[in-house]
């Protein structure tokens, strides 16, 4: 069962226990010796203000090896070694990325936790991250139907502020149905739907297929980070479905170009569906001890000539 996995994830990774439970720490992090010659490697964790700080834990390789090694199933035939050097896996709120030789000096791994925190947008304006004239009218984009693409970098709170926004659309009554890998949203209400991916079964057209059969009024994916999940999602709005989804990307117009060149692998698309498909773009950063910046702008189109997405920015705080 899923609490099995994460008990015996937990038990895996006793040696940094204490770190994972933190609630102040996001990130828990170990990097390679600094050289071949060394055998342990440092610690670090990412605080929830954004600060990378150096623990004084110190990790010997071969006990990092072990505890990597120990998250293999071994009904699924694997082998964590120099031909097969890279480790993903999900455990409840825990994500882990490991890696061995030859692809690091020795073993390296980042453990990132999901919180779950709860913000609604009103906690967005209080902390001065956007302004109520900002708040207003994303809300009345949503209500009206809009379907909304919140981007950033890696850990900015792009989940946080989806949810945020997706609790928006569940008090207009709205069907929502969610589309994730890892349960990473909060169900908004007992009307919605939530649909979970894997690698074997289930892949996210087959959830989009799923969701479009489910009477939905809002489909949200929870992150598009592949050419199907892009395609799909682009697909299932341009259906009359509004929705809203995270992607990785630098600002609001790079997240228009990654969402066309993802679909573009596949499927010949015009930058022009893009531009008409999604209609709010939120990009957030988050700023180490400092409120995270927000921007907000509204698709206005493509200009051919140009070769650019046309975005107006809407307001701002003071």
């Amino acid at each position: 069962t899923n609490q099995r996995w994460v008990d015996a994830f937990r038990d895996a990774m006793q040696p940094i226990a204490y770190l994972l439970d933190d609630p102040n720490i996001t990130n828990v992090m170990l990097n390679p010796p600094l050289t071949r010659a060394e055998t342990r490697g440092p610690v670090f964790v990412k605080m929830v203000d954004g600060r990378l700080v150096r623990t004084d834990l110190m990790l010997e390789t071969d006990v990092a090896i072990k505890m990597l090694r120990r998250l293999i199933d071994p009904n699924e035939r694997l082998s964590l070694n120099e031909e097969n050097p890279e480790l993903r896996c999900r455990a409840g709120i825990y994500r882990l990325e490991g890696s061995l030789d030859p692809i690091v000096h020795g073993a390296a791994f980042t453990i990132r936790k999901h919180t779950h925190s709860r913000r609604t947008l009103d906690d967005y304006v209080t902390s001065n991250i956007i302004s109520q004239a900002q708040a207003s009218w994303l809300r009345a984009q949503i209500r009206c139907g809009a379907t909304v693409l919140v981007g950033g970098p890696t850990d900015s709170g792009k989940t946080t502020l989806l949810n945020a926004l997706v609790q928006i659309a569940s008090e207009s009554g709205k069907r929502i149905l969610t589309i994730e890998d890892t349960s990473e949203l909060m169900r908004p209400n007992a009307l919605a739907i939530q649909l979970f991916t894997n690698k074997t079964s289930f892949s996210t057209r087959d959830a989009v297929q799923a969701a479009m059969r489910h009477n939905p009024q809002c489909i949200v994916v929870g992150e598009v980070r592949d050419v199907a999940a892009a395609l799909e999602a682009v697909k299932a709005w341009r259906t009359g479905h509004p929705g809203l989804a995270t992607i990785h990307a630098g600002g609001c117009e790079e997240m228009l170009e990654r969402m066309h060149d993802l679909c573009e692998e596949e499927h010949r698309t015009r930058p022009e569906m893009i531009a008409r498909t999604i209609n709010v773009c939120v990009h957030i950063v988050a700023v180490p001890q400092s409120p995270r910046v927000v921007t907000i702008e509204q698709v206005q189109g493509f200009d051919r000539k140009e070769e650019r997405f046309l975005l107006q920015r809407i307001g701002g705080t003071t």
